[in-house]
């Protein structure tokens, strides 16, 4: 069972934490990442079957051991740090090997803990319900080529038009648009963006017709969904990466041959130099502080020259020290339960929170008035004053301590659980063109989540994840039911 296999694995940083070695914290990564990665082939060699809570989960623990991987890569370049010095200027508490490597298997036991109620059967079935009502549905639409060419020239003119008036910055919306919280529009714009990888898969299955057109906005859309995921961040463009092959493999499983993925991993380490020059350049804009378009893009990277990658690397070995590693606030967490210095736990404080703040404002109009984040757990656990690194994680542990393994992954999986059951229940009811939309929202909600990493989210935006889509479908099915009485009514 997967579950039992990642226990297996966590057993390892728990050795690390016994001898407190560093290496062997390093080792016990690089055995994770092989494990998570031969898990995640594994789901795909059994049959895909729209297991997108157990993908997410595989994900999490691919990326968080990736990530310690290209920290400690990138910490052997600094001749003058150490493990435990990245920690002196930013926590009051103690992080060392011991309590990181704690912290790393704390972080285990809950994937592996989301793994095991992936397979219930209450998720398996709503899991078939969301495959036959909403999957299933949006691959058997019979639309013609100039039909999906249509959605998807509609989301690259939107996504084009979105570049052109400069509300996205670097790493999130420009600071215009943010003045006095994020706009009304904010789900949509982002909902929009995100059907991208999907469309992009479906209009490749459907591009016989029209062929010249098709390829071009194929391509220009892909183009376009790389560009928005590059100016979120590193992570963000992986991410992205993965989206699409994931659409194109659920959506075009008869291309899925032996040969077919013999080329994508010898292109993919054919572009690996490629990804390593554009994440260089991605992180020499992100300080540059300007406002970015695709123009502009474009000229920086034509410019960006050698002398450009070797401040690039620096400021990244800058931003390691000042900012290492997503699970230090979890690790002075738990030394501070250690030591007896924290002030009680969270309880349900961050869960009640987090759930009141990702309402719509016109739902929920006191959000100014409630804590979250590090306004809500420096006051229990006070070991920093700085911005810390957010994870369900550290919130599970702050919460409830070890009983944190097992309420937030609930949690976790109740929310997922309630998105797809609604999201299925939603377009199941539906009649109209507006069907395929709503498949196609709520598809790519789930791709998404799939291929992000939710350890790095705090729990708000875990719940907005869950909750967004069936906001808009709800609106969509509401429409689409307003529509047909108006036509009944009329007959």
């Amino acid at each position: 069972m997967r579950e039992f296999r990642i226990s297996i694995t966590s057993l390892s940083f728990l050795l690390a934490s016994v001898l407190e070695i560093y290496t062997l914290l390093a080792v016990a990564s690089i055995a994770s990442l092989v494990v998570f990665t031969i898990e995640i082939v594994l789901v795909f060699k059994e049959g895909f079957n729209n297991r997108f809570l157990l993908m997410s989960s595989l994900a999490c623990g691919f990326w968080l051991s990736l990530g310690f991987i290209i920290s400690f890569i990138e910490l052997s370049k600094l001749e003058s740090a150490s493990f435990e010095s990245l920690f002196d200027a930013i926590n009051l508490a103690s992080v060392n090997v011991f309590t990181y490597s704690l912290a790393f298997f704390y972080s285990l036991i809950f994937l592996a803990v989301v793994t095991f109620l992936s397979r219930l059967r209450i998720i398996r079935k709503a899991e078939l319900k969301f495959s036959n009502n909403v999957f299933n549905t949006l691959k058997s639409i019979r639309l013609s080529t100039n039909h999906a060419t249509l959605w998807l020239s509609l989301v690259a003119l939107l996504a084009t038009y979105f570049s052109m008036i400069n509300i996205y910055g670097i790493r999130g919306l420009s600071e215009d648009v943010t003045t006095g919280g994020l706009p009304w529009w904010h789900p949509l714009a982002n909902s929009t963006i995100s059907l991208i990888p999907t469309l992009v898969a479906l209009s490749y299955d459907r591009r016989k017709k029209s062929r010249i057109y098709s390829t071009l906005l194929i391509i220009y859309s892909a183009l376009l969904g790389l560009y928005y995921a590059s100016i979120t961040g590193r992570i963000a463009l992986i991410s992205y990466l993965f989206q699409l092959l994931l659409a194109f493999a659920l959506f075009n499983a008869k291309y899925i041959k032996t040969a077919f993925i013999t080329r994508v991993l010898l292109s993919i380490f054919i572009l690996i130099p490629v990804l390593f020059y554009l994440t260089s350049f991605l992180n020499y804009i992100r300080w540059l502080n300007i406002p970015i378009n695709p123009s502009t893009f474009i000229s920086l990277l034509i410019d960006f020259t050698n002398s450009d990658v070797s401040s690039a690397n620096e400021l990244q070995s800058e931003n390691l020290l000042s900012r290492p590693l997503v699970l230090w606030p979890l690790a002075a967490s738990i030394s501070m339960v250690i030591d007896g210095t924290n002030h009680g736990f969270l309880g349900l404080l961050d869960i009640v929170n987090s759930s009141l703040n990702s309402l719509p404002k016109f739902l929920f109009p006191y959000k100014e008035t409630l804590l979250l984040q590090e306004n809500l757990l420096y006051n229990f656990f006070p070991f920093s004053t700085v911005d810390t690194a957010d994870s369900p994680v550290l919130y599970a542990f702050a919460s409830f301590g070890i009983l944190g393994l097992l309420v937030y992954p609930i949690f976790i999986s109740l929310s997922y659980l309630l998105s797809i059951s609604f999201v299925s229940f939603f377009v199941s009811r539906m009649r109209n063109n507006f069907k395929y939309l709503a498949c196609l929202i709520g598809v790519s909600s789930m791709i998404s989540f799939s291929t992000d990493s939710y350890m790095e989210l705090a729990t708000t935006g875990i719940i907005r994840n869950f909750l967004q889509p069936v906001i808009i479908i709800l609106i969509i099915s509401l429409l689409a039911s307003f529509i047909d009485n108006y036509y009944l009514n009329k007959k």
